[in-house]
């Protein structure tokens, strides 16, 4: 399992970016930064994704925002109460990254929930092709209690785990009310086993050995704060930043 200290800068895209290839020699397919959010927002308020301007659904029940910000040069974040999400309209085709090409997701996230919780979202719901960020430090959804911060695929997942296998998720206490820098780094032809995760400069491996490969549909939209297919079954409470 790998587990060490690394420069942030080598690998900090953008929040809530995804990017083709290596974080390092990354292309940036699609980036929300929040920033474009009228604050105070309203029921009608939409945001979009810089790279490729395509528009967000208007933000509803549950989403606001919130000046309490992670990054230097951020003005604004994402807030969730825990009974709402956001689609973003941008789907795996549209942002480049479907199939088996490689693939990085990065976000800063603040929570000080103990539940299950689905950060970034996007559900189609077949094994394997979809890609879910979730903080859950209790196991729920059929997974081992203390698997702490996944990527599920639907029929497979990546999690991070200290060495023993135990969670790690007491020792990064990830949901501490503090600010925390996420990225899942997913090679080329991935199987779950594969992905590795940054949180706050340091790398670690997988240890679920999933060997569900990592084929990310084309079709479906990505998601802030729970399922994107309309579903609030695992909502966030806390911040999204950039």
């Amino acid at each position: 399992m790998k587990h060490r200290r690394v420069a942030s800068s080598a690998f900090i895209l953008a929040i809530f970016a995804l990017a083709t290839a290596s974080p390092v020699h990354a292309a940036l397919v699609a980036y929300w930064g929040f920033e474009d959010l009228p604050n105070p927002s309203n029921s009608g308020s939409t945001f979009d994704d810089q790279v490729n301007s395509v528009t967000s659904n208007a933000i509803g029940t549950g989403v606001s925002v919130s000046t309490d910000t992670a990054a230097p040069g951020s003005t604004q974040s994402l807030s969730f109460d825990g009974t709402g999400f956001v689609s973003t309209n941008v789907t795996g085709a549209s942002a480049g990254i479907a199939g088996t090409v490689a693939k990085t997701i990065t976000g800063w996230f603040k929570t000080s929930s103990t539940a299950r919780q689905n950060i970034v979202d996007f559900s189609p719901g077949t094994n394997g092709r979809d890609l879910r960020v979730v903080y859950d430090p209790f196991g729920s959804g059929g997974f081992a209690a203390g698997t702490g911060l996944r990527l599920e695929l639907s029929g497979g997942a990546a999690a991070i785990h200290d060495a023993s296998g135990a969670d790690t998720s007491a020792d990064l206490d990830l949901n501490d009310g503090q600010w925390h820098f996420f990225a899942a780094i997913i090679p080329s032809s991935a199987q779950a086993q594969d992905i590795d995760f940054y949180i706050d400069g340091t790398i670690y491996g997988d240890t679920l050995n999933s060997s569900t490969a990592v084929d990310t549909l084309g079709t479906g939209f990505f998601a802030f704060g729970d399922d994107a297919r309309s579903n609030v079954s695992n909502p966030f409470t806390g911040l999204l930043d950039d």
